[in-house]
């Protein structure tokens, strides 16, 4: 059964944001000893190491919520937290759904990777698939941390794409790009939101 017809609406959403926020530090530990090489500074690679130490704390928090007692759940945001908590759970307790949700959620991720190295060549200036590849899923995944911050994404992607000699110049003006993509891909929500939730599409 998909997850779409397990968890409808709002739940829906956020368990997709969950998932992909899993697939990105995934990618994540998996490009790490690369950018650790590319890193020259101590005090740069302490913060490197950090952030994903935070990105991998915040997966672990998420599921381990779900076994915090039902005693212990009062409080309107505590249980918001076990309740998208015990959605994840669902798929740990089914190998097969977590696997498809994670390999699709990592491979909807590659698609930041292409989207960056593609973006460049638009722009006419190739910084390298290779350099797209291990610096994309750290400034996605600083991107995605729940921290309001103007600017984070380009902050980012001119750090993580710097230590590849990739100018500042180049690094904001893909990742603006990106932002404005997304916001576009987005937009049509803006009018399908307010049409699903007036036909009462959100109930369960």
């Amino acid at each position: 059964m998909g997850l779409g017809l397990l968890y409808g609406g709002p739940k829906a959403v956020i368990l997709d944001r969950i998932i992909g926020f899993i697939g990105m530090t995934v990618m994540v530990l998996a490009t790490a000893p690369a950018m650790i090489n590319a890193i020259g500074s101590s005090a740069l690679k302490s913060g490197y190491i950090s952030m994903a130490g935070v990105g991998i704390t915040m997966v672990l928090c998420f599921f381990i919520a779900s076994f915090i007692p039902q005693f212990l759940q009062r409080g309107r945001i505590l249980g918001r937290i076990v309740e998208y908590a015990s959605l994840s759970r669902h798929l740990t307790l089914r190998p097969s759904e977590a696997m498809a949700a994670l390999g699709l959620a990592v491979v909807a991720n590659l698609f930041n990777v292409i989207a960056i190295w593609l973006l460049s060549l638009a722009y006419g200036y190739d910084i390298g698939f290779y350099v797209s590849l291990v610096a994309a899923p750290t400034i996605f995944l600083v991107a995605m941390m729940p921290i309001s911050v103007a600017g984070l994404r380009e902050g980012a992607a001119v750090v993580a794409l710097g230590l590849f000699a990739v100018s500042a110049e180049h690094s904001v003006t893909v990742s603006v790009t990106i932002g404005i993509a997304v916001a576009l891909a987005y937009s049509p929500g803006l009018i399908l939101f307010p049409l699903i939730r007036r036909t009462g599409g959100f109930r369960q």
